[in-house]
């Protein structure tokens, strides 16, 4: 199916992700959660599933303090 496409935006209420640590935002283990509240494996697996088994893209923006 040539030409054919899915686009999924999800929005939170959380409070921005800062310019220097985006860099790895899909890396198994990232969270910007406090040490023991987040577990940092959504954005890892969704780039997993996404990017390397669908061949799609994926990617975020990300305003702090919005």
């Amino acid at each position: 199916m040539q030409g054919d496409f899915v686009e999924i935006r999800v929005s939170d209420n959380g409070g921005g992700i800062r310019e220097d640590i985006r860099s790895g935002i899909f890396d198994p283990f990232f969270t910007t959660k406090d040490v023991g509240k987040g577990k940092g494996r959504g954005l890892a697996i969704s780039h997993s599933v996404i990017v390397r088994k669908q061949g799609g893209t994926i990617g975020f923006e990300s305003k702090l303090g919005e």
